[in-house]
């Protein structure tokens, strides 16, 4: 019984390693944010804590370009880190709990990105 209790909390850790630590990033099929959510309204807790995980796919994504600026992908990262807290601020202080639509969603992303990101070729 003890046998079976120690393989069974194995398997679940090495399941959880496997899918949050060394998984690929969900949003490798994505081109957009928007495509990131299929149901309305959106939490807006839940968007924010989405941004922080697409930026990072963008910055991973868009390695050469970053290199245009003489830049690389911790730079990008750093610097979204920088500018997170008083952007989120600045953007999302007027923002309903729930977004409503995919352009609503879209409009507080373009805000955001221009907020955090200085490298607005990456992100288009």
């Amino acid at each position: 019984m003890k046998y079976i209790f120690i393989t069974s909390l194995l398997s679940v850790a090495v399941f959880i390693v496997t899918k949050y630590g060394f998984a690929e990033s969900h949003f490798d099929e994505t081109t957009h944010i928007s495509d990131a959510y299929n149901e309305y309204p959106v939490d807006l807790i839940d968007f924010k804590l989405t941004l922080v995980d697409y930026v990072r796919h963008v910055c991973e994504e868009n390695e050469e370009t970053l290199k245009a600026f003489d830049k690389d992908v911790s730079d990008c990262i750093n610097s979204h880190a920088k500018a997170k807290q008083a952007c989120t601020v600045k953007v999302f202080r007027l923002a309903p709990m729930k977004l409503s639509s995919r352009d609503e969603l879209i409009q507080y992303w373009q805000e955001y990105k221009e907020c955090t990101l200085p490298y607005l070729s990456i992100v288009g």
